[in-house]
């Protein structure tokens, strides 16, 4: 990303809240609103090599660390962008979509896709919307 000092300064830059997941859909989201459209490039391309985060000696602990962090960054933009109700609706949604795709996992003998939805299951059921939310950071 290239991004103008003043413009990333105006938002007060990436919210830290955020862990793993949804930072940079947020930070988008917010400098477009602040600074007005931004641009894309479709002929530049970034390729990952490996994934280095879920690997090592124990793979499903680190699906189920992700699949657990994904959820709970994926709930705090929803409130953070669109508020209570559509982010409680959501959450009923993939409450039972990530139990009933765990269980279809282990059926499956897929045990890494299931730590992930597991830990996405544990997300859902320990997300706690945080009490106070600045909805307009630039403001």
């Amino acid at each position: 990303m290239l991004i103008r000092r003043n413009a990333i300064e105006k938002i007060a830059g990436f919210d830290e809240t955020f862990f793993l997941y949804y930072e940079d859909d947020d930070l988008c989201l917010r400098l477009s609103q602040s600074a007005g459209s931004l641009v894309l490039d479709p002929r530049i391309q970034v390729s990952h090599h490996s994934r280095g985060s879920v690997g090592g000696a124990r793979p499903q602990s680190s699906e189920y660390i992700r699949g657990f962090h994904h959820i709970q960054s994926k709930f705090y933009f929803r409130l953070k962008h669109f508020g209570r109700l559509p982010t409680l609706l959501q959450r009923s949604g993939y409450a039972l979509a990530a139990s009933a795709e765990t269980l279809l996992r282990l059926l499956l003998l897929d045990t890494r896709r299931a730590a992930r939805s597991a830990g996405r299951c544990m997300g859902v059921l320990r997300y706690r919307a945080r009490p106070s939310i600045n909805r307009n950071p630039s403001h």
